[in-house]
């Protein structure tokens, strides 16, 4: 048995939880919702009721994905929010299906499942975890490629080892359940945090609008709020984490979008994708954006027609017309450019 835990998101939920149906093993579901998205998202909570065997809704503490800070500077904390809100309400409750061992986080970016199975024969068991509390996600996708991992510092793009993707991981639940909650906190201690009332502000240099302060919440949601990854995952690392295999959070890597590789490893980027655990992107943009308002590469590395096979699970009260009619053309486009690349780099000999 498998817990996911995802963060849902008006466009982005249904294509994940489209991509589960199919899947024949136990799991739960848990799903956060934010209170300014708690009505518009009531339809999807039906629907996951309806067809998944247990699920479970939370409404979220939060509701910014991101902190609220004087000039911008505060960043998204959706992992170390959902993690102690679902720790804080199981600390004194049983499931009836059986206990928590294993928790798979997701945040709010587009994300599908694309293996049969979701536990057996794909993630490491919890004997096989070990000491390890978590297991992270690679950041960067060719660190260790012989030729292409000289690309990062001819670029100054920052790359490390340790670096980790912070939009999914995997959680030894037992380790969590006994952590202590000063771990969470910046000094070890949960400050009350402001409100968002409704008059929205400009905060932020992407043009982001966060809402603004207002009175102070509730010692439980201050609680939650006060949570950061930063404090989180140094006290992850001082325990001991894993790093997953490339295949369990399939992305397009950065060199693609600074232009830094080609045609050719665009495509087979594109068939490692295809044999991905998970596949997410990068921002909702990348989903709804029509053809002709993506890079090529980007375009070309992406497996869209994986993302518009889930279109036929989401009723169609529950989906976006104009988002399946782009991934559909995209679906489409991106097959006859394939071919025909294929087909020219055969006769030039480069494939």
């Amino acid at each position: 048995m498998i817990d996911i835990a995802i963060h849902t998101n008006e466009l982005t939920t249904m294509f994940t939880l489209s991509s589960l149906l199919d899947k024949g093993e136990n799991f739960r579901l848990h799903l956060f919702t934010r209170p300014q998205s708690w009505d518009k998202l009531q339809p999807v909570h039906r629907w996951a009721l309806a067809n998944f065997r247990e699920v479970h809704i939370y409404q979220s503490a939060w509701n910014v994905k991101g902190s609220v800070m004087k000039y911008g500077k505060g960043g998204p904390q959706v992992m170390a929010r959902m993690i102690l809100q679902l720790k804080e309400y199981w600390k004194d409750k049983t499931i009836n299906s059986g206990p928590m061992t294993k928790v798979l986080c997701l945040d709010h970016m587009p994300r599908i499942f694309n293996q049969s199975t979701l536990d057996q024969g794909q993630l490491p068991t919890v004997a096989q975890m070990g000491d390890k509390i978590a297991y992270f996600g690679k950041q960067w996708v060719y660190l260790n490629h012989p030729f292409y991992k000289n690309y990062y510092s001819i670029l100054d793009i920052e790359a490390n080892e340790k670096d980790h993707d912070k939009g999914m991981l995997l959680l030894n639940w037992d380790k969590i359940d006994k952590l202590d909650s000063r771990n969470f906190f910046k000094n070890g201690r949960a400050t009350r945090m402001p409100h968002q009332t409704k008059r929205r502000i400009k905060i932020s240099n992407n043009r982001r609008f966060l809402e603004k302060k207002g009175p102070l919440h509730q010692d439980v949601d201050s609680f939650i709020l006060s949570a950061t990854n930063k404090d989180l995952f140094s006290s992850f690392y001082n325990i001991g984490v894993g790093y997953a295999p490339t295949y369990f959070n399939g992305k397009i890597d950065k060199l693609f979008l600074v232009e830094a590789m080609g045609a050719k490893e665009a495509i087979n980027c594109n068939i490692m994708l295809r044999k991905a655990y998970t596949i997410g992107l990068r921002s909702l943009h990348e989903l709804v954006a029509p053809y002709h308002k993506m890079q090529t590469l980007t375009f070309l590395a992406m497996p869209w027609d994986l993302w518009a096979k889930q279109l036929d699970n989401i009723p169609t009260n529950l989906k976006s017309h104009a988002v399946g009619d782009n991934l559909l053309d995209k679906a489409e486009r991106q097959r006859k450019m394939i071919s025909s690349i294929t087909k020219a780099g055969y006769l030039y000999g480069k494939i």
